[in-house]
């Protein structure tokens, strides 16, 4: 992957998250008004209505920021889980090949040997 593929992942990354939290902002002042309209209409038949919509405001407000808790989190979570697995790639180790060798001791197989090996079996089934 090039620099420049990454650099474009983490600025869709980036922007979609400052998305995330700007609609939340909104959300916010959102609810802020509907408390301010509360509290000014406060001694007016309206209170009612409006104590209604603030809870009923409120209510998707926790949700929402519940829904944007959850969905830092996750990007937290898979961002770990990535670095968890590319140590365990980078560590590991292609197992060698062994065999005996004429002394009754394990000695590392040649990949070369291992082609050769090949090219005479093929050979005898041709």
């Amino acid at each position: 992957m090039s620099e420049q593929e990454i650099y474009e992942i983490a600025q869709r990354r980036i922007d979609q998250r400052n998305r995330r939290w700007t609609i939340w902002g909104i959300d916010l002042a959102g609810l802020i008004l509907v408390l301010a309209a509360l509290i000014f209409l406060g001694e007016t038949a309206y209170v009612t209505t409006a104590a209604a919509i603030f809870m009923a405001w409120a209510g998707i407000f926790t949700l929402h920021t519940i829904v944007v808790a959850m969905a830092q989190s996750r990007e937290k979570d898979i961002h770990a889980e990535v670095d968890k697995l590319r140590d365990v790639i980078s560590d590991y180790e292609k197992p060698k090949r062994l065999e005996l060798g004429d002394d009754g001791e394990l000695v590392e197989r040649d990949e070369q040997d291992d082609w050769q090996i090949e090219e005479a079996q093929s050979k005898r089934l041709s």
